[in-house]
């Protein structure tokens, strides 16, 4: 019940394990969290966030996160859940957004409560410690939709910066097809997460 990242400091020539985050089973008990299919993006001071899906454990909700501070050798933070950052039990993704202005890190992931449907992308505009809820996030599809990924499209510099989604999706099941939707940041507007 371990959560792990892999990181490479030669552009991917060869890689090492990382952080470890080990969740205790406690005697009698359950685990509090079972983090999985983590993924990263770097924040503006330079600190590695993870962002995962937790699988069964007793925490509330389904999404968790750490905090490496050294390049993803280590996590200084252990993983903790984010409780109003409501998903269904899949994984999600994160990008942080690399433009002037105010911070901005994306998620996107089902928004529906218990199913994978209704691809959502909500913001958060403190590091993710505080996240759009479900009504204030931008949804992409009404279809079923599962497992996603997100890029930044245009540079830095650009006048308006665009996102690329590509993700699982479909009008019968969630993983009838691969979809990619192309977007900007004007049409995710911007709201104050409910935190």
């Amino acid at each position: 019940n371990d959560a792990a990242l892999v990181y490479s400091d030669d552009h991917g020539k060869t890689w090492q394990v990382g952080a470890v985050d080990s969740i205790k089973f406690p005697a009698g008990g359950t685990f509090t969290q079972k983090p999985q299919e983590i993924t990263v993006t770097e924040l503006a001071d330079g600190s590695v966030y993870a962002g995962a899906r937790d699988q069964g454990g007793t925490a509330v909700g389904n999404r968790s996160f750490a905090i490496s501070r050294d390049g993803g050798k280590s996590f200084s933070t252990p993983f903790q859940a984010i409780p109003d950052l409501v998903t269904p039990t899949v994984q999600g993704a994160v990008l942080r957004l690399e433009r002037p202005g105010q911070d901005r890190i994306l998620f996107s992931s089902p928004a529906d409560t218990d199913r994978r449907r209704w691809m959502t992308i909500r913001s958060s505009y403190d590091n993710g410690r505080e996240w759009e809820n479900a009504t204030q996030g931008t949804r992409i599809t009404s279809d079923w939709s599962g497992y996603s990924d997100m890029v930044q499209i245009s540079d830095r510099w650009a006048r308006t910066t665009e996102i690329g989604l590509m993700y699982e999706g479909g009008a019968v099941d969630a993983r009838d097809e691969i979809r990619f939707a192309r977007f900007n940041e004007d049409y995710l507007g911007w709201r104050n997460p409910a935190g």
